[in-house]
């Protein structure tokens, strides 16, 4: 009784067909009702759904700061939709250029960016956090695929890499150490 109370949409949200329950989405469309909920943090997207009436139910647990939503609903209605993977380059980069990269960036007094480079693949790897791979769009721009993060190497006047990262509408610049 408890869970059937729980999943009784309560309000309508902006989204055709989708309402909400006590802590619950309800989407009901085509004479189908399914019940789900997601979440994410830095790098990392989850979705849990079900249908009541068939008790079929999927989880989907992701690397990545792209939603997951689509998936899920997919797997329990194939009439849905599945988003286009938007194409990402990812251009060779001499390795002269990459070794110049190398090295320690300032962002804050506590937090450090450290450069690697390993197989011809340049990493990023801030303070008390895991190291994630820079994948190239040009040269000297890169982005991140597990957080929607970009990070840019520019020169300052005497020639020193200054690594700039773009993220959340924010930007830091950093000269290499």
């Amino acid at each position: 009784a408890a869970i059937a109370m729980s999943i009784e949409p309560r309000r309508p949200t902006t989204i055709p067909d989708m309402r909400i329950a006590l802590g619950w989405f309800v989407r009901e469309k085509s004479g189908q009702r399914i019940v789900w909920h997601n979440g994410g943090t830095g790098g990392f997207r989850t979705f849990f759904g079900f249908n009541p009436a068939t008790g079929a139910n999927v989880v989907v647990l992701s690397n990545t700061s792209r939603g997951v939503d689509d998936i899920g609903l997919h797997i329990l209605d194939p009439s849905v939709a599945l988003r286009p993977t938007p194409p990402q380059p990812n251009v060779t980069v001499p390795d002269s250029i990459l070794a110049s990269y190398v090295g320690s960036y300032p962002l804050a007094p506590t937090l450090m960016v450290n450069v690697t480079r390993d197989g011809g693949k340049l990493y990023a790897q801030a303070s008390n956090r895991p190291r994630f791979r820079l994948w190239a769009e040009s040269p000297s721009y890169f982005y991140l695929r597990v957080v929607p993060a970009k990070v840019s190497f520019e020169r300052d006047s005497t020639g020193v890499p200054v690594l700039v990262l773009n993220q959340n509408g924010a930007t830091q610049r950093a000269r290499k150490q």
